[in-house]
Order: structure tokens, then sequence, then C-alpha cells
């Protein structure tokens, strides 16, 4: 053999070997499980939802659907109206949600028709479904939270004068129950106002303007029956409009009034309290754990809170005029308003 022959027989073992290889010839390893499921992937279970028709003052939507192996889904809920929306997404061979009715978005369900979308990975397809909501909902189920107040409803609601009958003051406010333009609908509560110490050299603007309260022993209450007491886990939601460009320095204090439990003397008449600065424009879903209130002791439990005091002021720097629109003041366990999740997968 020449050695022309040699190279050449050397050069075709070598395209031979890259040959199989790239064929396969050396056996892969799978690294994790498999990304997409089996051509045999099937429903076990119908995707379904509990009725077609939901009054959510009393119920709620349960959603179910079961897989033969796990797959990627996302389930999306919509309001047909409203544009209200909320997404759940997992990885599972089953799904089983409770559905109340809180929103992902800046809007709120309505009493309106609702779409629900299931839609699965891989390219497997999607499924819809359609309920109604027969009146706004109101999301009073222990599940997820309980409502302190949503003005659409009539009641009588106490609102305290910044200065009372101190006629050394001059007092211009308003906190009156008004037509709501926001996504929530129906009514809310205004305040506005501006306080001037007349009396004083040069005249001084006050921080201070009036004031709300609502008892929710009734709510906390509920939440004990169910075990929640740690402040950690409870949050108040509210839904605040804003008008920083016309009103700038608004600020909401809130303030958690009752018999508090503190280290030094006991049980005594204490607030805890937490600053709001209403510093943007438009409507917002503003959430505090009851732990973010401070004052001079910590909490240790919510025994002893008798109601929340909301007061409209000016801060951080004092100004003439402050003034927000406040709705839809809700508590929800374990997580925001809008993170709210009910499930079991």
């Amino acid at each position: 053999m020449t050695s022309k022959h040699k190279i050449s027989f050397a050069h075709f073992a070598l395209f031979l070997c890259a040959a199989l290889m790239a064929a396969g010839c050396h056996k892969k390893e799978s690294l994790g499980e498999t990304v997409c499921p089996t051509s045999a992937f099937k429903f076990t279970t119908p995707f379904a939802i509990s009725s077609t028709t939901v009054d959510p003052s009393v119920g709620k939507l349960n959603i179910i659907a079961a897989f033969s192996e796990p797959v990627d889904w996302i389930l999306t809920i919509k309001g047909d109206h409203s544009q209200a929306v909320k997404t759940f997404s997992a990885k599972t061979d089953s799904l089983n949600v409770d559905f109340y009715g809180n929103s992902s978005s800046e809007h709120f369900f309505q009493a309106e028709p609702c779409t629900v979308v299931l839609e699965l990975g891989c390219g497997l397809g999607s499924t819809t479904l359609h309920y109604t909501y027969s009146k706004k909902p109101a999301m009073k189920n222990i599940d997820f939270g309980t409502m302190i107040i949503d003005f659409d409803s009539p009641s009588t609601y106490s609102i305290l004068g910044g200065w009372g009958n101190d006629l050394v003051k001059q007092v211009v406010r308003t906190a009156s129950v008004v037509k709501d333009t926001s996504a929530q609908g129906g009514k809310a509560m205004l305040y506005y106002g501006a306080v001037i110490d007349s009396t004083a050299s040069p005249v001084a603007k006050l921080w201070y303007y009036g004031g709300f309260s609502s008892g929710i022993i009734a709510q906390l209450n509920i939440l004990k029956s169910a075990g929640v007491t740690d402040p950690s886990r409870i949050y108040l939601n509210m839904y605040i409009r804003g008008y920083n460009s016309t009103h700038p320095n608004t600020q909401l204090q809130l303030s958690l009034e009752g018999q508090m439990v503190n280290l030094e003397s006991g049980s005594v008449m204490e607030s805890k309290n937490n600053n709001i600065s209403v510093d943007w424009d438009g409507w917002r879903m503003v959430s505090i754990k009851f732990s973010e209130f401070v004052n001079l002791h910590p909490f240790t439990t919510t025994a002893g809170i008798g109601s929340l005091g909301m007061g409209l002021g000016a801060g951080p720097e004092q100004n003439s005029k402050s003034k927000l629109l406040l709705d839809f003041v809700i508590l929800t366990v374990d997580a925001p308003y809008k993170e709210i999740v009910k499930r079991n997968y």
C-alpha cells in the first residue's frame, strides 16, 4: 500500500468515526425530567367550573382539572366588561382552585360575565369556559380575608374634625361618601381639607385636618376563630386615589387603636401608626402588614385592637390643602390583596 493510499484510508477512518458519533453511536444520558408530556397525555378529569352563575357574597368559584402526566399550565380569569384579571400557574398533574373574586390588576371584578381560560404548555392547546357574577365580589370568605369598609352599602361613619369646636382655628374640610369613578365602582370616601392657625404669627398651616374611624373587632374575631392573631400574617389593603399633581404632600395616617399590651406597663390605651404619603395620581391598591404599624412598643398579637383610624393630613411638608379618595378597605391573610391565592394543586 502506497503512502498516498495510507493517507486516504486514515482520512476515511476519521470521517467514518465522526459520522458515527454524529449519528449517535455514543449513548447519551438524559438529565432531569422530560420537559413535555408524552404522546399519551390526556385529561383524566375534564376542565370544569362549579357553576355558571356565582353569587360572590356567599360563594366561590371552584375550578378543577386533572391530567395523566404533569404539565405546565396557566389559568386566567377575566371580567368581560371590567377587564379585571386573575392568573394562576403551576406544573402539576391536577388543579383545584378556589377563586373568590380578587384581581391581580388595578381593575375589579363586577357583576358581569367572566371568561376562564386554561392554557397547557408544550402546544397542547387551551380550553375556555364562561360564568357570570350576579353581584360584585365582596370577598368575605375567611379563606380570603374579611371586608372592613366598602362604601357602596348604606351605613353610618364617624367623621371627626381635626380641631372640633376650637374657634381660633379656621377649618375647611370635607369627608363624605361620593360617587366613585374608579374601576372598583360604586362609592368612595372623599377626604379634602385645610387647617390654618390664624392666631399664629405668621399664620401657620397645620398638618392634621380630620379623621375617620371604623370598628374592626368583628373582623379580627373572624380571623381569630381561624387561628390568625399574628400581626405579621394580616394585611390591611386600601384602594386610594391620589391627586399629587394638584394636592402634593397629602398624607393618610393610619392608626390601630385600643388596649395594646406593651412590655413596660401591661395593657394600656395605645395607637399603632403607619403614615402613607399619597404621592401619586390615580387609583392604587396599598397593602400594609399589621406588624408594620409602629409606636413605642411592638405588637405581640392582635388582641385588644378595637378600631382603625384614618386621619387626613399634610406630609412630609405642611400644605394648605390635601385630597384623596378612599375605598375598599379589606383585611387579607398571609399575602396582599393582589397576591392572595387559595388553591390545592
